[in-house]
C-alpha cells in the first residue's frame, strides 16, 4: 500500500517551565553532576567497546596476531551476528492497535493505517527496517543497544509523526545504579548538533528553544570551528584519524537530560560567559502524557545485575581472537616451511653473497654443509585443521548455529547425519527466536510510544491514500463522515485522519497494541509452499468448513490464498497469473469474484460435490482456460470432475 501525505498547518508545541536565574542554575549543576557520574559509572563497560569495535571492522586486536607477519581476519562473529539480524528482522514486524472504547472498530482501523504509514514514511538517518536490523545487530556487539522515539515535525520533508533514532553506545548516560529503563528517572544523551540545525530548531520552534542565537554569534566570533567531539569510537579513530572543525557550519555538543517531568538540553564545552556556565538551550515538559522516558532498549541477554546485557561479541571475544591468532600463526608457519632460516658457517661462508632468489651464486668452501636450512617440526602446522575446527565448532555453538558444509566444522557428538542436521536446524531456530523474542519486546515498547505520542500529538489532517477493500470498510464505518476523497476509478481514495477520531469526552483515547508473533522474521519458501497447499486441500477436500467459517461471520479469500502459494513457488512472473482487470472492480473499488452454486441438497464433502453457496475452485478463476487447469489439478474435489486416468 503507498500513501502520501499533507503537511500540517499546525503543530504540537511542548510546554515550556519558565523558572528564575537562580533556580535555572541549580538545575543546571544537577544535570552536570548526573552527567559525569554516568560518565564515569560507565568506564569499566567503555574500556572493553574498543575491542568490540575492532571485531566489528575487522581490525585485529590479539597480541599473537600483532607479532605475527600475516594480519589476517576471521570475520565469522560478526558474519554470523549479521546473519541471524538478517533472517530475525527478515521484514517489517507487524501487528494491532486496538482501541479501549466501546467505538472500536473504527479507531482501530485508522490507527493502524497511521502506524503503517509512520512505518513507511520515518526514514530520519536510515529506513525504519533497516534501524530494527541496527538495533537488532548492535545489541549482539554492545549487548544492549538504545533508541529514542521523539516526536518529529520536519517542514522541509513534510513528514510529521513519531520516529525511532539509534543512539551511538558512547552517547547514552543512563542513571547510575539502576537496573532497566523502567525503574530510571531520567536518562541522559550526548550528541554532536549542528548550529545550522539548532538555529533551525529554534526558528521553527519559537519558545522551546532559546539562547541559540548567542550561541551562535559567540562561536562564529571565534571562527574555532566548533566543538571537536572528545569521545570517539575505535572506528572514528581508526577510520577518521583528523579532528576537523568547520568554522562555516560548525557543530557543538549537546547533553539533554530526559526526565519524567522535564527534558534539559545544556552545551558542556560551551560557556556563557555572563553567568560563567554552559548555556541552557532548552527546558520543557515531558510530552508523554504516562510520563514515560522516550529512551528504547534492546537487549541481546539481559542481566539482572546491570542495565547493559550480555552480547555475542563479549561471549566470543576470545573464540574470536584465539582464531585469528591461529590463522596468523600458520600462515607464517607455512612461509617457515617454505622459505626456512638458515643455519650458516660464517667462517667458510662469504657472508655478503648469500641472496635469497633464482640464479644466485653463493661462495663456500663446502657447499651443502657450510649452509644448511634448519630443521623444524611440523607437528604445529599438522594440527591446524582439526584445532581450527575446533574454534569454529565452539563459535557455532556459541550462536546457536553449525557448518554442514564441512565434516569438521560439525560437532563431533553429533555427526552429520539427516537427524542431526535437523536437530542442529531447530537449536539454530530456537536461538533465533530468543533473539526474535527480545526484539519484538522493543519493537513493542516502540509502537506503543508511537501509538501514545498520535493520541496526544496529531493535530491537523494526516491525509493518506488508500485503495480497494479498505474504501468500503471506511465507508461502512464512518457513512455520516466527510473523511475521503474517492478518486473517479473507484480504486483509491484520500483519507483524512485527525486526532478528533482518537478522542472521546474531550480525553486521548488508550490503545493496546499486539505484535503479531514471528511476523519480522522469513519462513522458508519451501515450507511456507507446503503450508499454503495443505492450507488449500483442507478447504477443497472438506468444503463445509467454508460453511462454518462463513456462519460465525468469517470468510476465506481463496485468490489472496492462491497467490501467496504462487509467491513462495519458483513459479517466475507469478504476477501476470493473477491479474485484475478493470471489470473486477465494482463500486467503492471492492473485488467482485464470481462464485458457482450447486443447488439445494448438493453432493456431500466425501461424493466430491459442494455445498450449497460455498464456491468450488474452479469458481475462484476469471480466465476459463485456468479454470479448465485447475479442474484437471485438483481432480474431482469440491465439485470439480475428476481428471481421467
Amino acid at each position: 500500500m503507498a500513501y502520501c501525505v499533507k503537511m500540517a498547518k499546525k503543530t504540537t508545541k511542548p510546554r515550556t517551565l519558565q523558572m528564575g536565574a537562580k533556580e535555572e542554575g541549580a538545575l543546571l549543576e544537577e544535570c552536570q553532576k548526573h552527567e559525569r557520574d554516568s560518565y564515569n559509572w560507565l568506564a569499566t563497560k567503555r574500556d572493553t567497546w574498543d575491542d568490540k569495535e575492532s571485531m566489528l571492522i575487522c581490525k585485529l586486536g590479539d597480541q599473537l596476531s600483532g607479532t605475527a607477519k600475516s594480519q589476517v581476519f576471521d570475520p565469522i562473529l560478526s558474519t554470523l551476528c549479521m546473519d541471524r539480524a538478517a533472517r530475525v528482522m527478515a521484514r517489517p514486524p507487524t501487528g494491532k492497535a486496538y482501541a479501549v472504547s466501546k467505538n472500536d472498530l473504527g479507531k482501530n482501523m485508522l490507527m493502524n493505517l497511521l502506524l503503517k504509514y509512520f512505518r513507511e514514511n520515518a526514514e530520519e538517518q536510515y529506513s525504519h527496517l533497516l534501524k530494527l536490523r541496527l538495533l537488532d545487530f548492535n545489541s549482539a556487539v554492545y549487548g544492549s543497544a538504545f533508541g529514542i522515539v521523539p516526536w518529529r515535525v520536519n517542514k522541509d520533508t513534510g513528514y510529521i509523526g513519531p520516529e525511532l533514532l539509534l543512539l551511538p553506545m558512547r552517547s547514552v548516560r543512563p542513571q547510575p545504579g539502576k537496573k532497566s529503563i523502567d525503574e530510571s528517572e531520567w536518562f541522559g544523551v550526548k550528541t554532536s548538533a549542528s548550529l545550522t540545525w539548532l538555529l533551525k530548531e529554534q526558528k521553527d520552534h519559537p519558545g522551546i528553544w532559546k539562547n541559540v542565537e548567542k550561541l551562535a554569534a559567540e562561536i562564529k566570533e571565534k571562527k574555532a570551528g566548533g566543538d571537536k567531539s572528545e569521545e570517539r569510537s575505535y572506528i572514528e579513530e581508526e577510520w577518521y584519524p583528523s579532528l576537523i572543525g568547520d568554522a562555516v557550519f560548525p557543530a557543538v555538543d549537546i547533553v539533554t537530560e530526559y526526565r519524567r517531568d522535564r527534558w534539559i538540553t545544556w552545551t558542556p564545552r560551551q560557556i556563557d560567559n555572563k553567568k560563567s556556565r554552559p548555556w541552557v538551550l532548552r527546558i520543557v515538559e515531558n510530552p508523554y502524557p504516562e510520563k514515560k522516558l522516550p529512551i528504547v532498549v534492546k537487549h541481546a541477554f539481559p542481566l539482572l545485575d546491570s542495565l547493559i546485557g550480555l552480547g555475542e561479541f563479549e561471549r566470543g571475544q576470545t573464540l574470536q581472537f584465539a582464531v585469528n591468532s591461529l590463522i596468523n600463526l600458520y600462515l607464517d608457519g607455512v612461509k617457515y616451511s617454505i622459505f626456512p632460516p638458515l643455519h650458516v658457517d660464517p667462517a667458510s661462508v662469504i657472508m655478503s653473497s648469500l641472496k635469497w632468489g633464482a640464479g644466485e651464486m653463493w661462495f663456500m668452501n663446502n657447499p651443502n654443509r657450510d649452509v644448511q636450512p634448519m630443521s623444524l617440526s611440523p607437528q604445529g602446522l599438522q594440527t591446524f585443521q582439526s584445532t581450527y575446527s575446533f574454534m569454529m565448532t565452539a563459535i557455532h555453538n556459541l550462536m546457536g548455529s553449525t557448518q554442514v558444509t564441512k565434516m569438521e566444522g560439525t560437532e563431533p557428538s553429533i555427526g552429520k547425519t539427516p537427524e542431526a542436521i535437523k536437530y542442529m536446524t531447530y537449536r539454530e531456530s530456537a536461538r533465533d527466536d530468543w533473539d526474535r523474542f527480545m526484539m519484538e519486546d522493543t519493537v513493542d515498547q516502540i509502537y506503543t510510544r508511537w501509538i501514545t505520542l498520535i493520541t496526544h500529538n496529531l493535530k491537523a489532517d494526516q491525509t493518506i491514500r488508500i485503495y480497494g477493500p479498505e474504501i468500503e470498510e471506511i465507508q461502512k464505518l464512518y457513512p455520516d463522515e466527510d473523511i475521503m476523497e474517492v478518486f473517479e476509478s473507484g480504486k483509491r481514495a484520500n483519507l483524512r485522519i485527525n486526532k478528533e477520531f482518537f478522542t472521546e469526552r474531550g480525553e486521548p483515547v488508550k490503545f493496546d497494541y499486539e505484535l503479531i508473533p514471528r511476523s519480522s522474521m522469513r519462513a522458508s519458501t519451501e515450507d511456507e509452499a507446503e503450508f499454503l497447499s495443505q492450507i488449500l486441500m483442507v478447504f477443497l477436500k472438506a468444503p463445509r468448513l467454508i460453511e462454518e467459517v462463513r456462519a460465525r461471520g468469517k470468510d476465506i479469500d481463496f485468490a489472496e490464498l492462491v497467490k501467496r502459494l504462487l509467491i513462495a513457488s519458483p513459479v517466475k512472473d507469478w504476477e501476470k497469473i493473477i491479474v485484475e482487470p478493470e471489470q473486477q472492480f465494482g463500486a467503492g473499488g471492492m473485488v467482485t469474484t464470481p462464485t458457482v452454486t450447486t443447488p439445494t441438497g448438493g453432493a456431500s464433502p466425501v461424493t466430491g460435490g459442494a455445498s450449497p453457496g460455498v464456491p468450488t475452485a474452479a469458481s475462484q478463476f476469471q480466465d476459463q482456460e485456468i479454470a479448465a487447469v485447475a479442474q484437471q489439478i485438483f481432480g474431482g474435489i469440491g465439485g470439480i470432475p475428476a481428471r481421467a486416468k
